[in-house]
């Protein structure tokens, strides 16, 4: 497969998702235990995960063909995660099944309120390395957008300017931009979007309200900055000088595992479909609110056209 080649799937994905894929294993308990204290786990399963492969399950279930760039092992963990994305119907050419690593996984124990509490076993694989990068160049250029998980930004940084190079816009999401700005900003500069959360946005800027850490963010050079805000919800600005605050949607909480994923591939959703930054907001909102209502990170993944039911409920309602 080339830039302008064919997929072996049959199609060349419009998003490609960089980023990690991983196996959750779900623990339901009463309550999350505190130190030194057991408590009887109710049930366990696997399910999905990795913001990698949420984010691209996501846009996929939306209606946008895409692809994932990603790495996992070549064992249990990582065969299942592969059948997932296949099923999700996210195209999997970009793929590193690397032999001989471990495909990072969680454990996450989840009580009935929706609160959580997480075991990570990180591995070597977690994010593509520099050189499954360079080895998946091609397919990353076959798309018109690349959606960077941009935990670690430097390794990151080499492949986004490659996507700039070719003519592919950019987002990036940065969580709770563990690295601080420094290290992020090459990355936030070379990107059209970026997200990230309150976390992130206050260790940026730890003396600024809401509204000028996005002003901040965007004078370094994105186009659009949307920070989400949990419970609260999230605010958004652009270049051209508009921003707005949307307030998270009052629904009953299952899990809310993978909704800041399910958020961001909305976005992704919205600006790809040319929706104005307002209509992005309320819309990746109410995704977001969607996801929460089942157990895993991949559990709830709406559809546009349940997204535009919800919103329509709603208003119709007058809820929020």
């Amino acid at each position: 497969m080339d830039c302008t080649g064919k997929s072996k799937r049959g199609y060349m994905p419009k998003v490609v998702v960089v980023g990690d894929t991983d196996a959750d294993f779900y623990y339901l308990v009463d309550h999350i235990p505190t130190w030194d204290e057991g408590v009887l786990v109710t049930e366990c399963f696997y399910k999905p995960g990795g913001k990698g492969a949420n984010t691209a399950s996501v846009l996929s279930t939306l209606g946008i063909d895409t692809g994932i760039l990603s790495v996992i092992g070549n064992d249990e963990n990582g065969k299942r995660s592969l059948l997932e994305l296949e099923k999700n119907r996210v195209n999997t050419d970009g793929m590193i099944i690397a032999d001989g690593y471990e495909t990072y996984h969680c454990i996450v124990m989840l009580d009935k309120t929706g609160e959580k509490a997480y075991l990570v076993r990180t591995t070597e694989i977690v994010y593509p390395l520099p050189e499954h990068l360079i080895q998946k160049e091609k397919f990353l250029c076959s798309a018109k957008h690349a959606h960077f998980i941009g935990i670690n930004p430097s390794r990151m940084l080499p492949s986004i300017k490659v996507a700039k190079e070719h003519g592919i816009t950019v987002s990036v999401d940065l969580d709770a931009a563990y690295p601080g700005l420094d290290e992020c900003r090459e990355v936030i500069e070379n990107s059209d979007i970026v997200l990230l959360n309150r976390q992130g946005a206050m260790g940026f800027f730890p003396s600024m309200d809401l509204k000028e850490m996005v002003h901040g963010l965007l004078a370094l050079g994105p186009s659009n900055v949307i920070i989400t805000l949990g419970s609260d919800g999230a605010v958004a600005g652009n270049i051209i000088g508009e921003y707005y605050e949307f307030p998270a949607y009052k629904v009953d909480v299952v899990d809310t595992a993978g909704s800041g994923d399910t958020f961001s591939g909305a976005i992704v959703y919205c600006v790809l479909n040319n929706m104005n930054l307002q209509d992005s907001l309320e819309f990746a909102t109410a995704a977001a609110a969607i996801s929460i209502g089942e157990i895993g990170a991949q559990g709830a993944m709406p559809t546009s056209d349940a997204v535009q039911q919800f919103i329509e409920k709603r208003r119709g309602n007058n809820e929020h």
